[in-house]
């Protein structure tokens, strides 16, 4: 039954990946969406992180919402992750081993010195281009993703790990795409790409990695 869902999971991301250039449409949201939703749904049947399936949950209704153009559908997609990471952060801190894990391992701290920099360096670089709407949430929300990827570091789990950073890096290149890129760059295709690949995989990598069985970074070691 995993297998089958993670399968439906994936080709539903494939799907989304093929249509992710196309016109905003009901069906392009659904392959968007259906693909966390399945994630939220493998493990809320595999794993015992209660916090995983409200995190994967609210990650697939914050894909409906961006999904469509525009400030509201953005602030809208904003909150749900905003509340995901919220969720994700607690389930780190609980399963973690405190800052101390952190302090002795350098690749770990280098990571943590790299996010403390580039956290706000985005929020700086973003301000003058966002509407004042959304300037307190897109600070708000820079904070709080960086407090889950602090968090997710003192976890023994590399698989963990690397989708947590995975996930921040696609938003910083979904922030960069939407308000610092030209809107008829030529990179824009590559980098709405790059936003999916890497978030999707991120999501796939934290539930699969806090399954028992599924740590698939430390098995290719």
């Amino acid at each position: 039954m995993d297998n089958a869902v993670l399968s439906m999971s994936l080709g539903s991301s494939v799907l989304y990946g093929i249509h992710l250039r196309s016109e905003p449409s009901h069906s392009r949201m659904a392959f968007k969406t259906t693909a966390t939703a399945l994630l939220a749904v493998f493990a809320g049947t595999q794993s015992r992180h209660w916090q995983l399936v409200p995190a994967l949950a609210l990650g697939s209704l914050g894909d409906a919402f961006l999904a469509w153009p525009g400030d509201e559908a953005f602030f809208r997609g904003l909150a749900s992750f905003l509340v995901a990471h919220v969720f994700y952060a607690s389930l780190f801190a609980g399963i973690g081993n405190g800052i101390d894990f952190v302090l002795r391992d350098v690749q770990r701290l280098g990571l943590a010195g790299g996010m403390l920099l580039l956290a706000p360096f985005m929020s700086f670089a973003l301000m003058p281009n966002v509407s004042k709407s959304l300037q307190i949430p897109i600070a708000l929300y820079s904070t709080v993703i960086l407090i889950m990827v602090l968090s997710v570091l003192t976890v023994d789990n590399d698989q963990v790990v690397l989708g947590a950073v995975l996930f921040a890096i696609s938003d910083s290149v979904l922030a960069t795409d939407e308000f610092l890129m030209p809107k008829d760059s030529r990179y824009r295709g590559l980098m709405q790409h790059i936003v999916w690949i890497f978030y999707y995989t991120g999501q796939l990598l934290i539930a699969a990695g806090l399954v028992d069985g599924w740590d698939w970074v430390n098995q290719l070691r």
